[in-house]
């Protein structure tokens, strides 16, 4: 009985470490370089204004931040 709780309980470990490896393998593949590319583009191609984001100097320090671990 103690092994079949033992077994219980590395099976769950190994599903939970699957779950957050899939989850992180699609974030780094789609989710981030999408998230990058929606950040930095500028619309209808003009880059004269500011984003929004940088409008706010701690919003903008933690979005550069995000970009340069990307």
């Amino acid at each position: 009985m103690r092994t079949t709780q033992i077994l219980k309980r590395i099976t769950l470990g190994l599903v939970l470490l699957s779950f957050v490896n899939l989850t992180t393998k699609l974030l780094v593949s789609k989710v981030f370089p999408a998230f990058l590319l929606w950040m930095t583009s500028c619309p209808n191609n003009e880059c004269t204004e500011l984003h929004w984001w940088q409008k706010s100097p701690t919003l903008e320090r933690i979005v550069w931040k995000l970009i340069d671990n990307i």
